[in-house]
């Protein structure tokens, strides 16, 4: 029986994956020693770059965090068995299984560094600048009247809507995507969440990175201009509560984006990673601040306290934010707070919170010289 893979083994491959397997087949050596074969190290980082280039195959439906092979063989067993996909596979206990996906995905969080802004990232002209605000899709989630297909139209749509809509001009000169976290639904987040969901988290990263990059180039086809995706992650992509805070689906959806523009690089599509849980970026020379949770409301001191705080030690223009399911634009210190709604739209919680509200996204134009302005929604 082949010796259990430990946890760091799998870190020490992950950190390791841009190297050849012969240079990381000595280097594991080095640090382990050769209690493991070449065939067996070659094995485990093909599975792993899999896993991390978000390629849906046996590594990702097991996922190949939490299986092993049973036996030990060589390239002849190879050729009479067929290849090692084939070979059955032995599942490990539940607990041992939420610490390799844990250890993957902060893994895939820290791969890639984010990007530093540079005047290629932020287009400069007199023009405005198209944000669009996108969150608590939700993906994954299935209601009477939500599922993946449902999220999957509507984000999709939302170029289209917007150009239908007709308030934002053609002199735009980039697009950018705001991604404000709840990509997916997540699992375990609420008790008997996992009885209304259709998919595993896996597979709703998987599909959620699909809708994203579709997304970004549906942008750039609609508006004929570059595109640029900022992120911050929510809450329902959390691992756990006791989990490290980069180990979010989110961050594995935003982390997914990157490397797939580094495998398809596009010079006019840029994701910029993100894994804390606030962002400022600069748009037209504007601080934008993101953050998931952001504020309720703005009706109260308490509220109003916090948002002068993040103003003042951010330098805020604007504050964006989701998490709520619930849509609004409020002012407050002459900067707009921007409250996301969602795109599943109302269901058994909105219905005990009374905030059975319709699906709506944000978008806005952020012009150089003026204050952001045209906040509209695009409702379904």
């Amino acid at each position: 029986m082949a010796r259990m893979w430990e946890p760091d083994e799998i870190d020490f491959l992950v950190r390791h994956l841009t190297y050849g397997v012969s240079d990381i087949y000595g280097m594991y050596c080095e640090e382990f020693g050769a209690v493991r074969s070449y065939d067996s190290i070659q094995k485990r980082v093909k599975r792993l770059r899999e896993a991390h280039l978000g390629i849906c195959g046996t590594s990702i439906d097991s996922p190949s965090l939490a299986i092993e092979i049973e036996g030990d063989f060589d390239e002849e067993d190879e050729e009479e068995i067929g290849s090692y996909e084939d070979l059955p596979l032995t599942p490990v206990s539940p607990k041992l299984m939420k610490e390799h996906a844990m250890l993957w995905l902060h893994a895939i969080a820290t791969t890639v560094e984010g990007q530093d802004m540079t005047p290629a990232d932020g287009v400069k002209s007199s023009n405005p600048s198209l944000i669009i605000v996108i969150s608590d899709v939700h993906i994954g989630k299935k209601t009477d009247i939500f599922d993946s297909t449902t999220a999957m139209e509507r984000v999709l749509s939302m170029p289209e809507e917007i150009v239908r809509a007709g308030n934002v001009p053609d002199s735009v000169d980039e697009v950018v995507i705001l991604s404000v976290g709840d990509l997916t639904e997540g699992e375990d987040i609420y008790p008997g969440q996992n009885g209304v969901i259709e998919m595993p988290v896996i597979k709703q990263s998987k599909l959620a990175t699909e809708v994203y990059w579709q997304l970004a180039h549906d942008c750039h086809s609609t508006f004929d201009v570059p595109v640029r995706m900022e992120f911050v992650p929510g809450n329902h992509g959390r691992m756990s509560k006791t989990a490290n805070p980069m180990s979010n689906w989110d961050n594995n959806v935003c982390q997914c984006l990157q490397l797939m523009s580094n495998v398809a690089p596009h010079e006019w599509i840029t994701f910029n990673p993100n894994f804390d849980k606030f962002n400022v970026i600069d748009v037209k020379g504007k601080k934008i601040g993101m953050h998931h949770k952001g504020v309720k409301h703005m009706g109260t001191p308490a509220m109003q306290v916090k948002f002068a705080g993040w103003t003042i030690s951010k330098d805020l223009d604007l504050l964006v934010h989701g998490h709520w399911h619930s849509w609004s634009t409020d002012m407050f210190l002459g900067r707009p707070v921007i409250t996301n709604g969602s795109v599943c739209g109302p269901d058994d919680l909105a219905e005990d919170m009374a905030k059975e509200e319709p699906p709506k996204q944000a978008y806005f134009l952020v012009y150089p010289d003026e204050d952001p302005n045209c906040f509209s929604f695009v409702g379904w």
